[in-house]
C-alpha cells in the first residue's frame, strides 16, 4: 500500500487516487468491525456490490485516470462476450460486417479495399467505426477482439460438427 501511495505522489494525481483509498479503508474498517463482532451478521448482510466497486476502484487507482474507462469497458465487453453475436448484428451496419468477416479472414486493409471496390481511407474508417461501436480503445484491441472472435466461431463450428 505505501508503495502504491509513493508512486500515486510521484505522478501528481494525489486527490485523483484519494477518495477510491479513502473508500477502500473505511470498508475494510467496517468490515473488520463486523467480522469481529458478529460473524452471522457479516455473512448474512454483505454488500456485494461495495466489494466490487472497492476492487474496482483499487484497479482504477492502481492504472491511472487515463485508463479508467478502459478497464470498465473491457468489464463490459467480457460480461457481454455471450452476446457477442447479436451485438454485431445489432450494432454493425451491412458494410461493416463485411470489413469484420474479411478481417477474420486475416486479409489486410488494401486487400479489403479491392475487394469491396472502395479506398482504403474508407475501409480504415469503416474499421474505425467498428472500434467505436464496439468499445476498444484502439485498432489494435481490434485485431486481439477478431482473434477471439474467430476462436469462439471455430469452436461454434466444431461443436456443431460433434
Amino acid at each position: 500500500m505505501h508503495s502504491l501511495v509513493d508512486s500515486i505522489r510521484k505522478e501528481g494525481f494525489l486527490y485523483y487516487y484519494l477518495i477510491p483509498l479513502i473508500i477502500t479503508n473505511v470498508a475494510l474498517i467496517f468490515y473488520n468491525y463486523l467480522y469481529y463482532t458478529n460473524i452471522y451478521f457479516f455473512t448474512v448482510s454483505i454488500p456485494y456490490w461495495l466489494l466490487l466497486f472497492t476492487a474496482l476502484n483499487l484497479i482504477i487507482a492502481y492504472l491511472g485516470p487515463d485508463k479508467k474507462n478502459r478497464v470498465l469497458k473491457q468489464t463490459q465487453v467480457l460480461m457481454n462476450y455471450e452476446n457477442l453475436d447479436e451485438k454485431i448484428n445489432k450494432l454493425l451496419t451491412q458494410k461493416e460486417q463485411e470489413v469484420l468477416q474479411l478481417l477474420l479472414q486475416q486479409k489486410t486493409n488494401k486487400e479489403i479495399s479491392k475487394l469491396l471496390y472502395v479506398g482504403i481511407r474508407t475501409v480504415e474508417s469503416y474499421l474505425y467505426n467498428i472500434k467505436e461501436k464496439l468499445d476498444l480503445p484502439n485498432v489494435k484491441e481490434l485485431r486481439k477482439f477478431i482473434l477471439a472472435y474467430k476462436n469462439k466461431l471455430n469452436t461454434q463450428e466444431q461443436s456443431s460438427k460433434k
